[in-house]
């Protein structure tokens, strides 16, 4: 009886043969994880610590000896976990705009891709739509198809935004009492506040709050201005000192009355 295992579409590349029962001989490039077994009503080929490239089609030739010609195939197909995991770089954007982030990996099955929010631990789809308002958010690529651990990646997202400023509209203060002004301001970068007017050598006229001592006017305007590199708003408020009304009386001559 002679046996044979080969691979390839045709099983041109010999693996091993045999021509009695019992071990088969290898050859030289399968000895190391290869062994090949001969038995009297069937024929084994067992490979040690499989890899990717032992993905093929084997063959088996069996002449049995009456000269009776056997032969049989099988396509071994190796699955493989997750592996050279690739995603896009960190990036820094300029807030409105939409993003989309890459990612992907070798294996066998084809992983499957998906994309966690950290913040939140939600899963997003691409294109991102990004809004503002958060200086950084972090998002992981997952790569999985089943075999093995999947992978995973963290993509971190720093987006700039231009100034938003929130100012009180009017702001009522007594005669020669002190005002304080508040300018609240969002932005990434940190932006600058500057106040206008604002007396020189003020110590406050690039802080969020303007104090305004001993105010005088019944009347006037403060605008507050936020800029960072990405862009610049601002907002006024009108300061208005409280104004109490008098009457006076018809009946009773130089006596006024608190209206």
């Amino acid at each position: 009886m002679a046996v044979q295992f080969s691979r390839g579409v045709t099983g041109g590349d010999s693996i091993g043969h045999g021509n009695s029962i019992g071990e088969m001989n290898m050859t030289s490039e399968y000895q190391a994880r290869f062994r090949g077994q001969a038995g009297s009503t069937r024929a084994e080929l067992t490979i040690l610590t499989v890899q990717s490239s032992d993905e093929a089609t084997y063959h088996l030739n069996v002449v049995s000896n009456h000269a009776t010609f056997i032969s049989d195939h099988v396509d071994v197909i190796v699955h493989s976990p997750p592996r050279n995991i690739v995603t896009s770089s960190d990036q820094k954007i300029i807030a409105p705009t939409e993003l989309t982030l890459n990612c992907s990996a070798d294996g066998k099955p084809k992983p499957t891709i998906t994309w966690t929010r950290l913040s939140d631990n939600t899963v997003v789809t691409m294109p991102l739509i990004i809004t503002g308002g958060k200086n950084e958010e972090s998002y992981r690529c997952t790569a999985d198809n089943g075999v093995g651990n999947p992978l995973t990646k963290v993509v971190k997202i720093t987006i700039l935004f231009p100034p938003k400023v929130i100012l009180a509209q009017k702001v009522f203060v007594g005669r020669e009492e002190t005002a304080s002004l508040n300018c609240e301001v969002e932005g990434n970068p940190t932006p600058t506040i500057s106040w206008s007017p604002c007396d020189e050598g003020n110590p406050f006229c690039d802080k969020q709050y303007l104090n305004i001592s001993k105010v005088q006017s019944a009347r006037a305007n403060y605008t507050c201005t936020a800029r960072n590199d990405v862009g610049i708003a601002s907002a006024t408020t009108v300061l208005s000192k409280w104004t109490l009304l008098y009457t006076c009386s018809v009946v009773a001559r130089n006596l006024c009355i608190n209206a």
